[in-house]
């Protein structure tokens, strides 16, 4: 009768439900768009990929037109590629953001609901006295709570999406190449029973096609050397063979 009684557990209506796709119309939409769009980048993925084969394939045969008709086709697959890239950005962009202040919206009813019943609980004590002491200690518990927690709306940065776009271009430069030695090596692991033309730097290229012109100037030199040398006379010879007789 005289114990102490047992705080009462806060009501079930004070938790703010979690927000998902299942619980909202618009983010289910978001949710079945972004499946249509990394379906639709999928799709394209493979058949840029069948492109580049078909591409390396027809070169490797000496059929040039059809190898330039594929790696056009790759490019603008890759042109369609880069743009759903930028869809999907966006569509995580407007779930996070929907998401976040339909839980904001919940939060604040929470608060306003917990706040309701504080004051309820604050009517039921009457003594002013009390009432100030339990003021000031609630106003003081809050304050300290807020402090620490660092409020509901300070920012938040989330760990590796601090990169810029033009460290985020070097690094997929740099899986782009990862790949390609990777489709390299397993062309020569494959052994055709075609050899396979290796792709030429750019550097080395520019080289081969300057040593190249250099040979034919020097070709061309010498054939036109050979035309300026006169020719023996049949005098001359006549008396080279009178002298030897």
């Amino acid at each position: 009768m005289f114990g102490k009684a047992k705080a009462p557990s806060p009501p079930a209506s004070l938790t703010p439900p979690v927000v998902t796709a299942m619980s909202d119309p618009v983010l289910t939409e978001i949710a079945e768009s972004r499946e249509i769009v990394e379906k639709r980048r999928d799709y394209l993925t493979n058949k840029a990929h069948k492109e580049t084969a078909n591409a390396i394939e027809h070169k490797a045969h000496g059929r040039k037109d059809q190898a330039l008709a594929c790696l056009k086709r790759k490019k603008m697959i890759d042109t369609e590629i880069d743009g759903l890239v930028q869809q999907l950005l966006r569509i995580d962009s407007q779930e996070h953001t929907l998401s976040a202040l339909k839980f904001t919206k919940h939060t604040m009813e929470l608060e306003k609901r917990a706040t309701d019943a504080i004051k309820t609980e604050m009517a039921i004590i009457g003594s002013i006295d009390a009432l100030d002491e339990q003021r000031a200690a609630t106003t003081e518990t809050l304050e300290d709570a807020y402090e620490m927690l660092g409020v509901a709306g300070s920012k938040f940065e989330v760990p590796g999406v601090d990169q810029d776009d033009d460290e985020l271009l070097e690094e997929l430069e740099r899986i782009a190449e990862d790949d390609a030695q990777a489709r390299l090596e397993a062309q020569l692991l494959a052994v055709p029973d075609a050899p396979v033309p290796l792709p030429v730097p750019v550097g080395l290229r520019k080289k081969q096609e300057q040593e190249a012109q250099e040979l034919a100037e020097i070709d061309a030199l010498a054939a036109q050397m050979r035309v300026d040398l006169p020719m023996p006379s049949l005098g001359s010879s006549a008396d080279m063979v009178i002298e030897v007789a």
